[in-house]
């Protein structure tokens, strides 16, 4: 519902603006590709296959390193549009994801 009310955010100030900028489309794309997963998931669940739903927001941690640092070009391994990852401050985010909510839903 959240996602929803943010998506419907996003689409009424675009109404005004009469534009999308880049920055907009790297935050619908993201939305699209957290519903994929979460659809994933859903199905996995369905059908039994013990799973549990990870939001990457959660564990991923970033530096930007200019204002408007994006992704990088779809498709693009090379560029992360200004975008670092911060390995370890994630990694202990996801250890700490794994043993609470993974030893729960049962795949730890």
């Amino acid at each position: 519902l959240k996602d929803a009310k943010d998506i419907l955010s996003v689409v009424q100030s675009l109404r005004m603006i009469r534009s999308v900028p880049p920055s907009v489309m790297e935050v619908v794309t993201g939305f699209g590709e957290i519903w994929s997963a979460q659809t994933l998931y859903a199905y996995l669940k369905h059908k039994g296959v013990t799973t549990a739903w990870l939001d990457a927001r959660d564990v991923l941690i970033v530096r930007s390193e200019k204002a408007n640092a994006g992704l990088g070009d779809k498709g693009s391994s090379s560029s992360t549009g200004g975008v670092t990852p911060l390995y370890v401050e994630s990694a202990l985010k996801m250890e700490e994801w794994w043993n609470g909510v993974g030893k729960i839903e049962g795949v730890n």
